[in-house]
C-alpha cells in the first residue's frame, strides 16, 4: 500500500494521535503534554537524509528549518485549542533550534513543551 497516501490520510492521523492519547492516559501525563495535532512523514529520520547524526541523535536544528511550514500548519489547524498561544514566530523557531535567547518570562513559552520533540513512527510495521 501507499505508505504517503497513508500519512496525509486524516483517520490515520486522528488514529495516531488517539493512541498516543490513550498512552498518556495509562502514563498519567498532563492535559498540556497530550499529543494535539501530527504530522506524519512516510519516510524515516536516517543520516543519510541528515534527519539524524552518525551517533543517532535528532537533528531538531535541521529539522526545525526543514519542516518549519508543516510545524506553523500545526499551529494554525489548532487555534481553537485552549493550550494555544500563537503561531510561532521565527524566533520561536530559533529559539526551537537552539539559536536564540530563551523569552524572558517562564510563564510565557510560545512553544507548548511537546511540540519541540520530533518523534519518527514507522507506518511500513502496520503492512
Amino acid at each position: 500500500f501507499d505508505i504517503a497516501a497513508l500519512c496525509r490520510n486524516k483517520v490515520v492521523r486522528e488514529t495516531v494521535i488517539e493512541e498516543l492519547n490513550r498512552i498518556a492516559d495509562e502514563s498519567k501525563l498532563k492535559p498540556f503534554e497530550y499529543v494535539k495535532g501530527v504530522h506524519l512523514l512516510h519516510h524515516e529520520f536516517t543520516v543519510e537524509n541528515q534527519g539524524v547524526t552518525p551517533t543517532l541523535n535528532m537533528r531538531r536544528d535541521l529539522l526545525s528549518t526543514r519542516y518549519e511550514e508543516e510545524i506553523k500548519a500545526l499551529y494554525r489547524s489548532m487555534k481553537d485549542s485552549a493550550w494555544f498561544l500563537k503561531t510561532p514566530s521565527t524566533d520561536d523557531l530559533q529559539r526551537l533550534r537552539g539559536s536564540a535567547p530563551e523569552p524572558a518570562s517562564p510563564l510565557f513559552s510560545p512553544l507548548p513543551p511537546l511540540t519541540s520533540s520530533f518523534s519518527s513512527i514507522n507506518l511500513r510495521s502496520l503492512e
